[in-house]
């Protein structure tokens, strides 16, 4: 199970959207599907907003219901099914700091020096008012890609559900009491999970988000969790497979 399978993960979705969850059972695997769009007529998901729900279960589709389309985030399929692959990164953290810190590359060494010496600082917190800095950033940031941020009521979801049982926090590089960078992340078992990041476009010169993964990875240490998932990349994303790599 991972943290898109948790039923608060789920409730999140579904107070937002409204989407309906059914739960659907493939060999001796059971996991959630959704119901996304006009009832009967839309597409059954699992799960949408999510970056993998399944692991490494063999599906076996032979007796799904063929008018209904279908997609599922993970999972090991037949060759006679249509597939997007996906690339997911993971930081194990079994290593020292100074270990994992050698492994970066020069540049990045080099952008977390700078940012120390810009004096910029990390926090992470569970607080509605430091989630409401990140909604301001990620509005901004997702406008400039053009791309929709996500409704305020799904943070808003978000914190209630998992925020509140300690399953999620905020993380907020600033500089002299300023907001510069911000991220969402997820927690479940052993594994942090780096959800969603944003950045006051003024201020990316103090290369804040190389400076708040290694702060992130030294916290994550010092909570003992086992690793940080950075969630999925399209294959043909070069820049950012390298970055996160």
């Amino acid at each position: 199970m991972n943290i898109f399978q948790h039923p608060l993960w789920i409730k999140t979705l579904e107070e937002t959207y409204n989407y309906k969850t059914h739960k659907i059972k493939m060999g001796n695997s059971s996991f959630p599907i959704m119901e996304v769009g006009k009832p009967f007529s839309g597409k059954l998901v699992s799960l949408p907003f999510s970056d993998f729900v399944l692991n490494d279960e063999k599906l076996d589709f032979t007796k799904l219901d063929k008018s209904k389309k279908y997609q599922f985030r993970g999972g090991v399929f037949d060759e006679d099914f249509v597939s997007e692959k996906f690339l997911v990164h993971e930081i194990s953290l079994l290593e020292s700091e100074d270990e994992i810190f050698k492994r970066f590359e020069g540049k990045t060494r080099r952008n977390v020096k700078k940012a120390e010496a810009e004096n910029l600082k990390f926090r992470i917190s569970s607080e509605f008012n430091e989630l409401k800095l990140f909604m301001g950033h990620n509005y901004h940031t997702r406008r400039k890609h053009g791309i929709p941020p996500q409704p305020d009521s799904f943070f808003e979801k978000l914190y209630k559900n998992l925020f509140k049982e300690n399953l999620g926090a905020v993380v907020i590089i600033s500089q002299n009491e300023v907001a510069v960078s911000s991220s969402v992340v997820l927690f479940f078992e052993d594994t942090v999970y780096y959800k969603y990041g944003a950045s006051n476009l003024d201020f990316l010169h103090l290369r804040p988000n190389d400076f708040m993964f290694w702060e992130l990875i030294k916290w994550s240490k010092n909570k003992n969790f086992k690793k940080i998932n950075l969630g999925k990349t399209e294959i043909d994303a070069e820049g950012l497979i390298r970055f996160k790599r």
